[in-house]
């Protein structure tokens, strides 16, 4: 370079440095937006996984309460039918045994 060509170089690198660092900036700041944008949608979507995570938990314990309740009135019915057998079979052992009495008695 010329003594004459000094300046203008100067000029020049400055520039460059200016529009280098400039673009830096911007790359930057874009990378910056692409992770922001990327985080938000992961988080979106584990939301939406944990809550159809607990809209299923909810839903089985909504099951499990129905089917104890259906249960338990199930085991309820047995038990009484069963004691309603118990007084058939007892009402009809004690009509044997009068009848028995009765006949004996003759």
């Amino acid at each position: 370079f010329t003594k004459e060509d000094m300046p203008a170089a100067k000029i020049r690198a400055a520039y460059l440095g200016f529009t280098v660092r400039l673009n830096y900036i911007f790359t930057v700041a874009d990378i910056i937006t692409i992770q922001k944008s990327t985080r938000g949608f992961l988080a979106r979507r584990m939301t939406e996984e944990l809550k159809c995570m607990r809209d299923e938990e909810m839903a089985t314990k909504i099951q499990a309460i129905v089917r104890g309740a259906h249960a338990r009135k199930a085991t309820e019915q047995l038990r009484k039918s069963r004691e309603y057998a118990a007084l058939v079979i007892q009402k009809i052992y004690r009509g044997f045994v009068s009848y028995e009495q009765y006949v004996a008695n003759l």
